[in-house]
């Protein structure tokens, strides 16, 4: 056992650190692309001080084999999980108003310690300014568990004692030249990113003296060296070649500043220019879909660090040879910043998934997902592959039901950090 995930490259070289990200549900929303259930349904909002809400809620009961997603200690355990989530929307006007709050509860049987809550506040804003004018504006806090295995820890999870808590912060504001039926629009964006960790100190830590760690110090803060800030700013030109399909161009730069470097490593902090491309069309051909093609280079303040640099791509069709049946395909190739080793993340991921209605109310979805983790400045290389098979049934409007199994993979050139996860859930979700 050992602890280099709590520094990056600490007391005895690299640690492993990844988040497994390469789920379908999450890439299609990151991507922007939207995947519909197996069901559409009418939402009957509430009416409240002029506001529509719309509350829903989620409950999942989770069987699990390896909680801790480790490659020796795998440890079998049920999950509950309790997902409430309000919006609330009003409409002035030609503006617009949002609220939302969403809280999740996790609940282990097998490690109490295990057990978290989450909560997540947002508010948003569109103001039509006039024929040419627009703005939007966004706002999301979270308040947030990283669980034990995952991000910073994955492979390493047995030493920590409990989920570590963490916030966020998301702030963004657009403005928008052109009228809304006009062929050309031009964007000017900026945005504001913060995560900050509660501090976790190295005597806190599991580690056995066996296991002959020279620890650095008992209130050395492991956690410090992951907070940081992003800054980013850019502008998008887009145009309309016709009433379904656009084309658009984006510049955009950022800048990215570390609280503190890891233990003896050069700075993180870095800047980020990306220029991209993008065509979408919709409804053609039984295909919706959009690519996005472009390049993007990190540049390191250190110049120890190597510079990341590369072609950079997103892509999401949805073919539908029947009404009732879909194919979703998306895969991405993008850079991130990095957990605990390297100087960033290169992720390529492929996603495929299947959603067919066998009756009114009976239909199921298959999911197949690969993604591959390659760290910058470092020799390691991740391969992740996620399958699932689902059963969904609309007992009613707004009462919906849904069983799946899935398996999670991991094989790395770290051996110590492959792991398999088989999970098998009952959910069932309900909505005005």
């Amino acid at each position: 056992m050992c602890i280099k995930w709590v520094t990056g490259r600490a007391f005895r070289g690299y640690g492993k650190v990844k988040r497994l990200t390469t789920s379908i549900t999450i890439l299609a929303s990151l991507q922007t692309l939207t995947v519909g259930s197996a069901f559409a349904y009418e939402q009957s909002p509430i009416q409240f001080a002029g506001f529509n809400v719309v509350p829903k809620v989620t409950l999942t009961e989770s069987y699990t084999d390896n909680l801790l997603q480790d490659a020796d200690n795998e440890i079998n355990t049920w999950l509950t999980h309790l997902k409430p989530e309000v919006l609330l929307d009003k409409q002035y006007g030609l503006d617009r108003y949002s609220l939302s709050y969403g809280l999740s509860h996790k609940n282990y049987s097998a490690k109490g310690r295990d057990t978290i809550t989450d909560h997540k506040f947002g508010a948003g804003a569109t103001f039509d300014l006039g024929t040419r004018h627009r703005i939007a504006t966004y706002a999301k806090y979270a308040l947030l568990h990283e669980e034990r295995g995952r991000d910073f820890s994955i492979g390493y999870g047995d030493q920590l004692k409990e989920p570590t808590p963490y916030d966020t912060l998301n702030a963004s504001l657009k403005y928008t030249f052109g009228a809304r039926t006009a062929q050309a629009n031009l964007d000017f964006f900026t945005s504001y990113y913060d995560i900050e960790y509660d501090s976790v100190y190295f005597d806190e830590l599991n580690i056995d003296e066996d296991d002959n760690i020279p620890p650095p110090d008992e209130n050395f803060d492991v956690t410090a060296d992951r907070n940081h800030d992003k800054i980013k700013f850019g502008s998008t030109l887009r145009y309309k070649l016709g009433a379904f399909t656009d084309v658009s161009v984006t510049l955009a730069f950022a800048n990215t500043a570390y609280e503190t470097n890891r233990m003896f490593e050069p700075s993180l902090d870095n800047d980020e220019f990306s220029v991209s491309s993008r065509f979408a069309w919709q409804g053609t051909a039984m295909t919706t879909g959009y690519v996005d093609l472009g390049y993007s280079e990190k540049s390191f303040d250190a110049d120890e660090r190597d510079n990341g640099d590369g072609i950079r791509w997103k892509v999401g069709v949805i073919w539908k040879p029947l009404t009732y049946s879909n194919f979703d395909f998306s895969t991405a190739r993008d850079v991130t910043e990095p957990e605990g080793q390297g100087s960033y993340i290169e992720n390529t991921n492929v996603n495929l998934s299947w959603h067919h209605n066998w009756l009114e109310r009976l239909g199921t979805r298959l999911k197949a997902s690969y993604s591959e983790d390659e760290y910058g400045d470092t020799d390691r290389e991740d391969d992740n592959n996620i399958y699932s098979a689902s059963v969904l049934y609309e007992m009613r409007r707004n009462l919906n039901f849904t069983l799946s199994l899935s398996n999670y993979e991991r094989d790395s050139n770290y051996n110590n950090l492959d792991y398999t996860e088989n999970r098998a859930s009952l959910s069932v979700s309900y909505h005005l």
